[in-house]
């Protein structure tokens, strides 16, 4: 007869495999919510001709296409710190070129939400001028509109992410917590005890996190035609895979 392992499960014991699908579930929860945080499609035009794109605290602007070559230059200069400042101008205005500069040829170019439209309102400002040089009432309209659009999808963007955050925190220790407890090993205070509640908090916070920022962010009728993006929806995922790695560790602590 062969000899019986030695590291054999004790008879009647199961292999926690729902405990170890609840750690998946959470570093994949963790991943998502610190990877949301970084990109422009939270807030959406899926109209082709639509260039502009909303992250947290972000914006993305599509380069145009002009005589079949990339043309960031509209792009870089709406999402430069300091708009069209120390770029040199160019005197020969003959080539449609104004400015003596080497834009960069992205398909998009990405940048700060308040930088962005700060820049916007400018450019409308210098755009819509009386004959006196002085912007115009419609022009001050809508530099004051796109204003307003800037600080209300900052304060979206900051608190919501701020919340998620907090969520991704929690993913983070829940997820330490339930490998310390798979594995046998006490942390202080018996923390690994707490995994599956620590799974729940950090669920119910990135899921909190989504609802605030959809209830903060700009109503404006310049953003009637968007809609809520990928980046909305993975963060929603990772709110509902905290949740499950909570119960996934519930049940088997059942068996």
């Amino acid at each position: 007869m062969g000899m019986l392992p030695t590291n054999m499960m004790p008879a009647g014991e199961k292999p926690p495999i729902m405990a170890w699908a609840a750690v998946g579930c959470l570093a994949v929860s963790l991943l998502l919510a610190a990877f949301v945080q970084f990109t422009n499609t939270w807030y959406v035009n899926n109209d082709e001709d639509s260039e502009l794109s909303w992250g947290l605290n972000s914006v993305s602007l599509d380069c145009v296409e002009m005589n079949g070559e990339t043309d960031c230059t509209f792009a870089y200069l709406m999402l430069r710190d300091g708009y069209d400042d120390g770029i040199p101008v160019s005197d020969d205005f003959t080539s449609g070129n104004y400015y003596d500069y080497d834009f960069p040829e992205k398909e998009s170019i990405s940048g700060s939400t308040k930088v962005y439209c700060d820049n916007t309102a400018r450019f409308i400002l210098e755009t819509f001028q009386d004959e006196d040089g002085e912007p115009t009432t419609e022009g001050r309209e809508q530099a004051e509109e796109i204003k307003q659009i800037c600080l209300e999808m900052n304060s979206a963007g900051n608190t919501g992410g701020l919340v998620i955050w907090m969520g991704a925190l929690g993913a983070l220790l829940g997820t330490i917590m339930l490998v310390m407890s798979q594995i046998g090993k006490t942390l202080p205070s018996n923390a690994e005890r707490f995994g599956k509640l620590t799974s729940w908090i950090s669920g119910g916070l990135i899921i909190l996190g989504l609802i605030i920022w959809s209830l903060m962010k700009s109503t404006d009728e310049a953003l009637a035609d968007y809609n809520s993006g990928m980046s909305f929806y993975l963060a929603l995922i990772a709110g509902l895979l905290a949740i499950t790695a909570g119960i996934l560790d519930m049940l088997d602590k059942r068996e």
